[in-house]
């Protein structure tokens, strides 16, 4: 069993395959915020806490306090978030500008957040208007 907050929030990023850098965008909270979470200098707040267990899937419980997750039949999201953002990246990259890979976690988080609420053709939909934004501020 895993016995320290930080130590359990760095098993979540490597299991991710991540950097501080790349985790740290992801939830919205910089990199040396993430460094200190994991070596015990500070704790972080409910908000970077629910975007995690949102985006990776993770159990709170777990993280917070290493109570061992209840079975759970839900798939973790980080698969889907970072097949987001390698879309967003590769538009950015077709429409020929480059913006800050902030800019392009925010894009990320939009869809990401709107993703599970629609279906089908609607998807579509979603991806044209992040698309447009990206324009529209990038452009």
């Amino acid at each position: 069993m895993i016995e320290k907050f930080g130590d359990r929030l760095r098993e979540v990023r490597l299991a991710a395959g991540m950097s501080h850098e790349r985790f740290a965008q992801t939830i919205g909270q910089g990199r040396r915020t993430v460094m200190k979470w994991e070596v015990g200098e500070t704790q972080p707040t409910i908000t970077p806490l629910v975007q995690i267990r949102r985006i990776f899937g993770t159990d709170l419980n777990w993280l917070i306090d290493g109570v061992p997750a209840a079975p759970s039949n839900n798939p973790t999201n980080w698969g889907r978030y970072d097949e987001i953002w390698r879309t967003v990246c590769q538009f950015c990259e077709q429409a020929g500008f480059e913006p800050s890979d902030a800019s392009k976690h925010e894009l990320t988080r939009i869809w990401f957040d709107n993703d599970r609420k629609v279906r089908g053709a609607d998807r579509k939909s979603l991806r044209r208007i992040v698309f447009d934004m990206a324009l529209e501020r990038h452009g």
